[in-house]
């Protein structure tokens, strides 16, 4: 193959620079370059939400992936599409393709052999494996059995590159740790090309590294030629499902910016025949689809599932399961983890189960919505926990956790977003009334804003004092500081965030260095910026127009709550 020729001659390449290490050219110079391709082209290996049975080559169903940078959207061809300065943040929401395009990514740079590909899956990061010794341990599966020390050598021949998947899925309490060593390798090796990916919020966003790229949603032009890459055999079903996508009025279609939604709406048609109403259904009936669809061809087939509990009673399981792995944190569990949280929502479901591992065999090998991996479980899907979490607080939960989850999700939106959305739509009333409304005020009343006096209380020096730019190393702005605290957007009611990145996409394709003529900082006031380049006008009727929206959501909340318990007042038996 012309790949592993290729390979080869990059190999050969690296072991005669290698100065300082004689141990480590001599492993280089020993290593089998057709068994080290070979390994390292199981990157292209995966399973996928549509088929969960067996691995596919990602080549097969892979549709190009663009991103939004300077204004325009460009397609992800490897690391050659990105800008030179090789250290970049690929943002991504729930089901973008985000782990697809690093192992993509990965995959054309072995083709090309231009640099040697590390790919690092960082949820795997735990109190026993560091980012180093993930790395060590992708190094070894392809023959090259090194050390820390041999490691910076290889790293110093520029000729390698990190891709590292999902930083926002790495244990919280290991986050900082992550990110210094991220950053120490930064520092000592400049031309070693750094992509990492990661759902926005996360601490590497902040990382003065690094540019943040988003990634680009589809549009309705995406769906076709998506689909023909993920059926490619079924044109007849295609031309249907189009028909009815485009023809229905079901609030999903407008919503179908990812290409997870896209092919959950795949799998349900074909199941029901009809599109979902909203995003809420999609996962609730997916979880009835995954149930038994392994024995749709079998006729009279119903199965038992290893914990003898019926559909809806697994299901009730499965949620309480998803809001014990949310409260903790966490979307991948080493066993005896994943164990431990089984048994602790059976208990919260009132389950009657021998044990838990009957439990983890129905969701593994049945729903296919976990993946067991090496003795160590991950949901197929971030965004499956999120959905089921949310599910059970509705459902299941009893008022007073109810409320208390609202309580402590309105200080912390950031850690639960994704639950607050879907509940936002299958829990309307709690949602309203013990999220949204006491939401609403609070951020009023840490902005210091009258909401009856707007104009009159809307002072941007008081808003917004020591609120400062921070800048990249080639002065685009990447984030935000109040006295010295990060910031980065929160949620749509937030108007401090939001209000901030507005500005930040307006000076999306401006350095601030050319504007404040200084090539020597890393932050600038905000309002010095506004008053630079005329905007504290644009920026003052953003921010009103934030604010009056918050005003009228909050006032169109407390009426809804008030209909909802007049009409409760009413009835009687």
């Amino acid at each position: 193959m012309v790949e592993q020729i290729l390979f080869k001659k990059l190999i050969d390449s690296l072991w005669p620079t290698i100065k300082s290490k004689a141990s480590l050219a001599k492993k280089l110079k020993n290593l089998n370059a057709a068994n080290a391709y070979l390994s390292a082209a199981n990157v292209e290996k995966v399973k996928t939400i549509w088929q969960v049975d067996k691995e596919v080559n990602l080549h097969n169903f892979y549709y190009p992936t663009q991103m939004q940078l300077e204004g325009k959207r460009i397609k992800i061809e490897g690391l050659n599409s990105f800008p030179d300065n090789g250290k970049i943040v690929i943002q991504g929401t729930a089901g973008q393709g985000k782990s697809i395009l690093m192992r993509y990514i990965t995959s054309i740079e072995l083709k090309k052999a231009s640099t040697l590909p590390i790919f690092v899956e960082l949820r795997k990061i735990s109190e026993k494996k560091s980012l180093i010794d993930l790395i060590l341990d992708n190094l070894k599966e392809i023959g090259l059995n090194i050390d820390s020390t041999e490691l910076d050598a290889l790293f110093a021949t520029n000729k390698c590159s990190l891709i590292l998947d999902a930083f926002d899925e790495i244990p919280k309490s290991l986050v900082n740790d992550t990110i210094t060593k991220i950053e120490s390798i930064c520092n000592q090796h400049y031309g070693l090309s750094i992509i990492i990916s990661s759902r926005p919020n996360a601490e590497i966003q902040k990382s003065t590294f690094f540019r943040v790229i988003n990634l680009a949603e589809l549009s309705p032009n995406d769906f076709e030629p998506l689909l023909e890459k993920l059926f490619c055999s079924s044109n007849n079903n295609i031309a249907d499902l189009l028909k009815a996508i485009h023809s229905s009025e079901s609030q999903v279609v407008g919503v179908i910016t990812t290409p997870l939604l896209l092919t959950l709406l795949v799998i349900i048609y074909k199941s029901f025949n009809e599109i979902p109403n909203n995003l809420s259904e999609f996962y609730d009936k997916l979880f009835t689809i995954l149930c038994y669809r392994h024995d749709s061809t079998k006729p009279g087939f119903k199965r038992e599932f290893a914990t003898g509990l019926t559909e809806s009673q697994l299901s009730k399981l499965f949620d309480s399961f998803c809001f014990c792995c949310m409260k903790a944190k966490i979307s991948s569990l080493p066993q005896n983890e994943a164990i431990s949280l089984t048994n602790e929502a059976i208990d919260l479901s009132n389950s009657h189960i021998e044990n838990a591992e009957l439990f983890l065999i129905d969701i593994t090998k049945v729903t296919c919505l976990v993946v067991e991996e090496g003795f160590e479980y991950h949901f197929i899907h971030k965004s499956i926990r999120e959905y089921h979490a949310a599910h059970y607080l509705k459902e299941h939960a009893q008022e007073s956790l109810k409320i208390a989850f609202y309580k402590h999700a309105s200080l912390h939106y950031e850690n639960y977003s994704q639950e607050l959305k879907f509940l936002e739509s299958i829990d309307e009333y709690n949602y309203k009334k013990y999220f949204l409304v006491p939401h609403i005020d609070n951020i009023f009343k840490l902005s210091k804003i009258n909401k009856n006096k707007i104009k009159d209380t809307l002072d941007l020096r008081e808003i917004f004092k020591k609120t400062r730019l921070l800048l990249s190393n080639n002065g685009f702005v990447i984030g935000f500081t109040v006295n010295g605290n990060q910031l980065l957007d929160k949620n749509i009611y937030d108007i401090h965030h939001n209000a901030l990145f507005f500005l930040l996409n307006k000076l999306e394709t401006t350095p601030v260095r050319k504007i404040i003529l200084k090539d020597d900082i890393d932050e600038v006031d905000l309002l010095e910026i506004l008053e630079k380049t005329n905007m504290t006008d644009d920026f003052t009727s953003n921010l009103l127009a934030l604010i009056v929206k918050a005003k009228d959501d909050q006032l169109l909340a407390i009426d809804y709550i008030k209909k909802s318990d007049d009409f409760v007042k009413k009835i009687s038996f």
